[in-house]
């Protein structure tokens, strides 16, 4: 069996497999650092449960990576190299404008633990384009996940004075481990079709 060496995928077709293994890298660790914020504020015994938390989502991250260096080479950069580089640097510059525009302000008007609920919602906005732009719409799964939960942290600790390190930073790193893994089950059964 040989491999192609730059796969072309036209519009409409299957996403590449390493931008899901890639997908699935970012969301894996992704959860491992909203643990670790949650587990920097949550009160005890949170801090605990969220650290240990974080191993797992630091293996599977570590396994999306190595899948993905075994998997076929091209990525939607190969194909789409301007328009992606233009819409994924838009996303990520926007997100981190945002979030530090966000935290600034949050800090200066006194409200400091609603800073992970504002990242946590930015975070989940920015991958709207992005799952366009890899072609994996169920990230967008993803980003309403993250955003409900950056609201409902916020919501919780005005309405019920929650701590927002245990609502956002475990149930945010919870729903990103899930999805990570989502997209991990996706890339080893579509490469095992590729396979055949």
């Amino acid at each position: 069996m040989t491999t192609p060496t730059a796969p072309r995928p036209v519009a409409g077709e299957a996403p590449f497999l390493r931008d899901i293994a890639a997908t699935a890298m970012v969301l894996t660790t992704a959860a491992a650092i909203w643990f670790s914020w949650g587990a920097g504020t949550a009160p005890d015994p949170w801090p605990i449960a969220l650290g240990v938390a974080c191993l797992p989502a630091v293996g599977f991250g570590a396994l999306a990576w190595w899948v993905r260096r075994r998997l076929p080479p091209g990525t939607i950069f190969d194909t789409r190299g301007k328009e992606a580089g233009r819409v994924s640097g838009i996303a990520f510059g926007l997100e981190f404008v945002a979030i530090a525009v966000g935290a600034v302000v949050l800090t200066l008007v006194g409200l400091v633990p609603l800073v992970i609920c504002w990242a946590h919602l930015v975070m989940g906005l920015h991958w709207w384009p992005l799952a366009g732009l890899y072609k994996i719409p169920s990230l967008r799964a993803s980003a309403v996940a993250a955003v409900i939960v950056g609201l409902g942290g916020a919501l919780a600790w005005l309405a019920a004075g929650l701590s927002t390190g245990l609502v956002v930073g475990g149930l945010g790193g919870l729903t990103m481990l899930v999805g990570g893994l989502r997209f991990l089950q996706q890339v080893v059964v579509l490469g095992k079709r590729a396979m055949k």
